[in-house]
């Protein structure tokens, strides 16, 4: 028994060394060299030491995939990163399934909601005008959830949840703080080129180079912070550091300038204080967030957010908020005259062009999905966010699992704070999106009951 424990302990010790010196030789031949056919030569050298990890571990090809795509370190890397890390996960999936690995379903309802979801995508293709930006919308679509499918293979109890959380965090302190660090040159320049030009002052945007969807991703983040921060097996000085990037996040929102993101904030600290008033830390934590962020919120910030609550004098004169209420209304005629099929999927703005001058897809997610979808679509969406619900509210009701009840109110203000922001963006086809969707089905399986026994040893 203890041989076994050694070789286990020389065995992660190894892929570690293997994961450093392809992450090392990777970043040093990219920032290093100058000629494109070196890079793609050092980049296909990366491949050599990955076959031996995933022969030996095949889940960290899936873990480097979710870290890759919530990093969104692939936007400045000069190779088909995306691409890279497909081989090899796919290389990983033949090696487990050599192995007698069995893929399984987490939901199967949910599963069969998000078939029918695919299927009224494909049915939307007999209105499609623009049949370029339909299949472009199509292939990241269902890429996204492929991806999303094949990674959460590797959570099937709490442990695995947890270590997928501890993932994603690790991907959004990439994407949150390195473009301060090493901003990015060119087209994918770390600050966004969004400038409001009346304070004369950039709207962070991260690698992304879009505020306002950088500040949606904190929303997504934030709730998962909190959880790890609150269950016991979490040790003091993670808690610190979770504590510190849940501030931070709040620092990014600011900093995006987002007026949407202002408001989502608003209403999930508000949310917070409702779903943990019994608890008296969070209480006064939150009570303290909201006074720190006020206090260190810079006096330009609030000259843009005040312009929200002058909205009814304003609208005629902010541009931003003229467009969208405008396309808004749009979505809503498109969807009524076409409410089998919609008017096809990316061809909202094709059809747009008829009743508005401003070139801007809807932001407002549940608009965006009716106006090119139909009520078939729409309908479709309410029915998976009403599912997951009932899912939320069966973990947070447990009283004998105070982890998993813990877990369903963090999920409650993570799917309240995602979709609320998502009424002011279009980003209905989003991986980040529907990574949310995806949550509970895959909470509800990792802290099913039966796991409960397991749980207390």
């Amino acid at each position: 028994m203890e041989r076994d424990r050694v070789y286990r302990v020389i065995i992660r010790k190894r892929v570690l060394i293997y994961l450093l010196l392809a992450l090392g030789a990777g970043i040093a031949g990219i920032i290093l060299l100058p000629f494109k056919a070196v890079k793609m030569g050092v980049a296909a050298l990366i491949l050599v030491p990955f076959i031996l990890i995933i022969v030996e571990r095949p889940v960290l090809a899936f873990y480097l995939m979710i870290f890759t795509l919530f990093s969104s370190v692939y936007l400045i890397i000069p190779i088909p990163l995306i691409k890279l890390l497909v081989l090899v996960t796919a290389a990983a999936m033949a090696v487990m399934i050599f192995r007698r690995w069995i893929p399984f379903i987490h939901d199967r309802f949910f599963l069969l909601l998000l078939f029918i979801f695919i299927l009224v995508v494909f049915q939307s293709l007999i209105t499609v005008r623009d049949t370029a930006s339909y299949f472009y919308r199509l292939d990241n679509l269902v890429k996204n959830i492929i991806i999303l499918l094949i990674a959460t293979q590797f959570v099937r109890n709490r442990r695995e949840f947890r270590r997928f959380l501890l993932v994603i965090i690790m991907g959004f302190v990439v994407m949150n703080y390195l473009p301060l660090l090493r901003p990015a040159t060119g087209e994918s320049s770390g600050v966004s080129g969004a400038i409001l030009v009346e304070q004369a002052v950039f709207r962070y945007g991260g690698y992304i180079r879009e505020p306002n969807f950088l500040g949606f991703n904190q929303f997504f983040l934030m709730p998962l912070l909190l959880f790890l921060a609150s269950i016991r097996r979490t040790g003091r000085m993670a808690r610190v550091a979770l504590t510190m990037l849940f501030l931070g996040s709040i620092a990014v929102i600011i900093i995006t300038f987002s007026r949407g993101a202002f408001l989502t904030l608003l209403f999930m600290l508000l949310l917070l204080l409702i779903i943990e008033r019994r608890n008296k830390l969070i209480l006064y934590s939150g009570l303290a967030v909201i006074a720190a962020g006020a206090f260190i919120a810079p006096v330009v910030y609030w000259d843009r957010i005040s312009s929200i609550f002058r909205l009814s004098s304003y609208i005629t004169e902010d541009y931003a908020i003229m467009s969208r209420v405008i396309t808004m209304k749009v979505a809503v005629i498109l969807g009524m005259k076409n409410p089998l099929f919609g008017v096809g999927l990316e061809n909202f703005l094709y059809h747009a062009a008829r009743y508005t001058s401003f070139g801007y897809v809807v932001h407002n997610s549940l608009l965006q999905v009716f106006s090119e979808m139909g009520f078939p679509g729409l309908l479709i969406i309410i029915s998976i966010i009403i599912y997951n619900f009932r899912l939320i509210s069966r973990l947070a009701r447990d009283r004998t699992d105070k982890e998993r009840a813990r877990l369903g109110r963090f999920l409650l203000l993570q799917q309240m704070s995602v979709l609320f922001c998502s009424m002011t963006l279009p980003v209905a086809y989003d991986y980040l999106f529907w990574s949310a969707l995806f949550m509970p089905s895959i909470a509800a399986y990792a802290y099913k009951a039966r796991d409960k026994a397991a749980s207390r040893v």
